[in-house]
């Protein structure tokens, strides 16, 4: 269970040497990852905060996307799920819901390509209003390059400007000012009649491309134009794109209370290829070997040592402590973690923001 104070202050703590990563998880391609959280008050009581229903006061969101890359945090989502229900109420709610690893995305990211196929697009697009398309564009791709589709409305707008290096297409497409939706897919659909790369057709504000040709696609992306891009069958060559062990991403959660989305990073996760062919590299084994407790904090203690049941060969990867649980709901707050320290193969101390006013239990988690 992930646990957050403040809204957006996490309170579990982790080792400084990875900062951005809480802990890690590792799963199978085509599995489904149950999901529970709560929200704890800042006053180091541990309680959970009831919320409300979703969607409602409050919005979650979790999303996973690719851990490479300078960029990687500003990467577009490769899943995002939304539907979360509440259990319980008061002091007792949680937030559950369900992760599925599986789709075009997974297997693009994974190189699972066991045929040839052409890669199928979704783009469902919104309307004009006073000339709010003007010079924004989308992103297809085609075996040549990106394909830069962007608006001319009214008659009037300029083409985007393309990064240096560019070496795919731009295509105009042209609506009238305070088009409606269905119009723009139409349109859109139009320009690519006679494409000699692309065939598109409209339904509505959907426009479906479908590839002339089959092989991997880099992903397609709505840029500044807010248009949903569902990829609904990823390219594949099964001659030409080696398969990959395990695809290292982020999984980051989101929380909207009403003054925005804001966005925490929660998890390392590893998708492993479960596909099992001839030319499948071994994935890596994941260790299993992951311990975790509740140590006793006596009345007045500032600090306290864990010893891990089971040493390891190696100080853990991962430390996760916190918050203090209080024995007594009439018991008085509890410091906060502050640090861990002295941190071996057998043991770790955790510092305390203060003397602890009552006997208490401290939650822990180590990961090698």
């Amino acid at each position: 269970m992930l646990s957050y104070a403040n809204k957006d202050r996490l309170i579990l703590q982790s080792d400084p040497a990875i900062a951005d990563q809480l802990t890690s998880l590792t799963v199978l391609r085509n599995s489904a990852v149950p999901l529970a959280f709560g929200i704890v008050a800042d006053d180091g009581s541990g309680t959970l905060l009831d919320l409300g229903d979703t969607p409602g006061a409050v919005q979650f969101k979790v999303i996973v996307k690719s851990a490479t890359g300078d960029q990687r945090y500003d990467q577009a989502a490769t899943l995002v799920t939304t539907a979360f229900t509440k259990t319980g109420s008061g002091s007792t709610t949680l937030y559950v819901g369900t992760l599925n690893i599986s789709g075009p995305l997974i297997d693009k990211a994974l190189g699972v390509d066991n045929i040839s196929q052409p890669e199928t697009v979704q783009i469902t697009c919104t309307g004009d209003s006073a000339n709010s398309l003007r010079g924004r564009h989308f992103v297809l791709f085609d075996q040549n390059g990106p394909v830069w589709i962007w608006f001319k409305v009214g008659g009037t707008g300029t083409a985007p400007v393309t990064p240096a290096g560019f070496s795919g297409r731009l295509l105009e497409v042209d609506i009238a000012t305070d088009a409606a939706a269905s119009a723009v897919a139409a349109q859109v659909s139009t320009a690519f009649s006679a494409d000699a790369q692309l065939t598109a057709s409209a339904s509505s504000t959907v426009v479906t491309f479908v590839d002339k040709f089959d092989g991997y696609r880099n992903n397609a992306t709505p840029d500044n134009t807010g248009f949903l891009v569902t990829i609904t069958q990823a390219g594949a060559d099964a001659f030409t794109q080696a398969d990959l062990p395990v695809w290292n991403a982020l999984l980051q959660f989101q929380f909207n209370t009403g003054s925005g989305w804001q966005i925490c990073q929660a998890v390392s996760l590893t998708v492993q290829n479960n596909l099992d062919r001839d030319d499948t590299p071994a994935a890596p084994l994941f260790s299993s070997s992951i311990q975790s407790g509740e140590a006793d904090v006596p009345l007045g203690a500032s600090s306290v040592t864990v010893a891990f049941p089971v040493p390891y060969s190696s100080p853990p990867r991962v430390i996760l402590a916190g918050p203090l649980r209080k024995l007594s709901p009439t018991d008085p707050t509890p410091p906060l973690v502050e640090d861990q320290t002295s941190k071996t193969a057998s043991a770790i101390t955790f510092d305390f923001t203060a003397s602890a006013p009552a006997a208490a239990k401290l939650p822990w988690l180590a990961i090698p």
